[in-house]
């Protein structure tokens, strides 16, 4: 109720409040005026219409400045609160780490765009990453540094995918990457171009790493074509992460 009330006086503007606080002072002198009226003779009644009138409009005018303190204050509460709601919403969906979506956001996105592409038949796709011997880099130089390959993972992805592409931290060293109205063939595309991307860019102690750099490998999967619902896609695209990393790493897997 206290809401409703708050949006509705947040609406008036001065105009508003100058004419509630005529009214109000018309209507406080009518009913001083009346009542004095039965118990003074008609010269103390002029002079307490004068002084009555006055003293009415004063204390109208105190309470049409309170009205705007309190409208002030409900629209800065309003706001607060409306940062505060859109804060929490990104804490709830991003990773804290590398400030990518997080697992619980894509299994929301991916049944939507999965739907999407139903209605409207057209192809949705999937890739998954995984940092390759990212425990070995992690063990080696400790978790401060695996944080950061994390972070600059997720700037090098983020900087290569379009601005409705969705990428999420799918846990540990793993990404997913949601491509609305894409097939297999610009999937692949894309993926390759991520490995590379990720091959040639320079990380802090990475010749430690076998082969002297860190990389990353990719599995491809497509709905509809090779999946028919989500849990299928996902499989089909991790399915074939596996066997890029089983077969040599630093390769893109599609079927």
């Amino acid at each position: 109720m206290f809401e409703k009330i708050s949006i509705r006086f947040s609406k008036l503007n001065g105009g508003h409040l100058l004419w509630i606080a005529v009214l109000f002072s018309e209507a406080l002198t009518f009913v001083i005026v009346s009542s004095m009226s039965l118990f003074y003779n008609e010269r103390i009644t002029r002079e307490f219409v004068i002084t009555g009138a006055i003293t009415a409009f004063i204390v109208s005018l105190i309470i049409t400045a309170v009205l705007v303190a309190l409208i002030k204050e409900l629209r800065v509460n309003e706001k607060t609160l409306s940062e505060l709601t859109s804060r929490l919403h990104a804490l709830s969906i991003k990773d804290e780490l590398t400030g990518l979506y997080n697992f619980r956001y894509f299994n929301e996105r991916i049944d939507e765009e999965i739907d999407r592409a139903v209605r409207h038949r057209h192809a949705v796709s999937l890739i998954m990453g995984d940092i390759d011997h990212f425990k070995n880099y992690n063990d080696t130089h400790g978790h401060p540094a695996g944080d950061y390959v994390l972070k600059r993972a997720a700037t090098c992805f983020t900087n290569s995918l379009r601005t409705h592409d969705v990428i999420a931290r799918y846990g540990g060293e793993e990404f997913a990457i949601i491509l609305p109205e894409t097939g297999k063939p610009a999937a692949h595309e894309l993926a390759e171009r991520l490995r590379y991307m990720f091959e040639i860019e320079k990380f802090p102690d990475e010749e430690t790493q076998p082969g002297g750099m860190i990389t990353i490998s990719l599995g491809v999967a497509e709905f509809p074509s090779d999946a028919v619902d989500k849990t299928s896609l996902i499989k089909m695209a991790d399915d074939n992460l596996y066997i890029a990393k089983k077969t040599g790493k630093n390769k893109v897997i599609i079927t």
